[in-house]
């Protein structure tokens, strides 16, 4: 596992799953492996594998917040916005209010014009931590592409 992380911080994304294979082969309910794994092969840009490997740590702790965080990232890049939704709201079920988990739900919320929505999530996350730039920026977007200009104009001050 330290070796994996090592090479992972190196970049060497294909040694580093060969590193975790060998791992998950002697014990497969190794779930912070997995979940190492299925970031690696995010950074690679192979979504549908990393969603498979957090499905694995799902199936084995379904209240896993890093899982279900990095899972919601995957079906975002895949551009399935709508399930990254359902998924990010559930890891809120899991772990109620953290400012990161509110935000890549406002995200996912603005990427399919649910606007009004995907301002709640950043008013939420910025009341958790009022020193959150990107939720900032991404509430002013969604409030101008709701037309509430001068909201947006205090969002950006």
């Amino acid at each position: 596992h330290n070796c994996g992380l090592a090479l992972t911080n190196l970049g060497c994304h294909e040694e580093a799953l060969a590193k975790y294979d060998r791992a998950l082969h002697h014990k497969p309910d190794f779930l912070n492996a997995w979940n190492k794994r299925g970031t690696i092969l995010i950074e690679l840009e192979r979504y549908e594998d990393a969603i498979s490997n957090f499905d694995r740590v799902l199936n084995y702790k379904p209240d896993d917040a890093r899982a279900w965080q990095n899972r919601g990232m995957a079906l975002s890049k895949l551009g399935q916005y709508e399930d990254a939704i359902t998924n990010f709201e559930r890891l809120l079920q899991y772990t109620g209010d953290e400012p990161e988990f509110l935000y890549n739900c406002g995200l996912a919320l603005g990427n399919v014009a649910r606007y009004e929505e995907a301002t709640e999530k950043y008013d939420q996350a910025l009341h958790l931590n009022a020193d959150f730039p990107e939720a900032w920026s991404n509430r002013g977007a969604a409030l101008l592409n709701l037309g509430r200009f001068m909201e947006a104009l205090e969002s950006a001050e």
